[in-house]
């Protein structure tokens, strides 16, 4: 196994790695973070990116509910500081 020590190794590695092999490593560091999310959205998302069996409708499906989900997240970030007045 090859050890990575540095950004530009990585993104070396990522570019020679095959789309589906790309979207596996994907799927896998958002497994190893999903802890820090509570949306119950991205299990299903993560557990269809990570098989290399998906096919491409059922991968274009959960494309639009993990930008949905990425949307809805960003759009309320923040918004229990804002001060409103009446």
């Amino acid at each position: 196994m090859t050890r990575i020590s540095n950004d530009a190794e990585f993104r070396k590695v990522l570019d020679g790695l095959e789309p589906v092999q790309q979207r596996q490593v994907a799927a896998r560091f958002v497994e190893n973070v999903l802890v820090l999310c509570a949306d119950e959205r991205i299990a299903p998302v993560l557990r269809i990116a990570a098989s290399s069996e998906s096919s491409q409708e059922e991968l274009a499906e959960v494309l639009k509910t993990a930008r949905a989900t990425t949307f809805s997240c960003h759009t309320r970030c923040g918004s229990e500081g804002v001060l409103t007045y009446d």
